[in-house]
């Protein structure tokens, strides 16, 4: 695979290899730890390739952001969520990653739907709903835990799991009626 091949889409395998880490979590205590530490490389490993990517090629950065863009900062979210029984502090470090990241998802996410000017239903649309409700999930752990104590988390973390349910109830009506036609 060469280096323009490399997308936001290759995040999906660290989705896969951290949830296995969660549904270890209960059974296997070590080999949970060992699928969040694979989770976290390949989390840095394809973020740097994209990196490298982006810039020593001469791509079109609108045309590298689709909803998969969102995966990475879900992934994070998940990371987070995931490492957290064993490391508070590598926790938080990620819940802040995707916290950052948010914002910039958005603000390219918007860019993107601009400079296409058409917008209309993609199936890759739905990449956008599971990092939302990821990222909620990991703030409402993150309050439930007692880590960071500030009101207005509560607030961001249900507004984002508001937008997602609001997206998937969208996206579902859109999926029934290009079905339908």
């Amino acid at each position: 695979m060469s280096l323009k091949q490399v997308t936001f889409k290759h995040h999906l395998l660290g989705v896969a290899i951290t949830l296995l880490s969660i549904g270890l979590r209960s059974y296997i205590t070590l080999l949970s730890l060992i699928f969040a530490s694979i989770g976290i490389l390949i989390y840095f490993t394809i973020t740097a390739l994209i990196l490298k990517s982006i810039m020593t090629t001469k791509r079109d950065i609108i045309g590298i952001i689709d909803g998969a863009t969102w995966i990475q900062m879900g992934l994070s979210a998940l990371i987070s969520f995931a490492i957290s029984p064993f490391s508070k502090l590598v926790s938080l470090v990620f819940w802040y990653l995707a916290l950052f990241l948010l914002p910039i998802v958005i603000l390219v996410s918007i860019l993107k739907l601009i400079s296409v000017k058409i917008i209309r239903y993609h199936p890759s649309l739905w990449s956008v709903i599971f990092p939302q409700a990821v990222f909620s999930t990991d703030t409402f752990s993150i309050i439930r835990e007692r880590l960071i104590v500030l009101p207005i988390l509560y607030d961001v973390s249900f507004s984002v799991l508001l937008s997602a349910f609001s997206l998937f109830i969208l996206f579902l009506s859109f999926t029934i009626f290009s079905v339908t036609r």
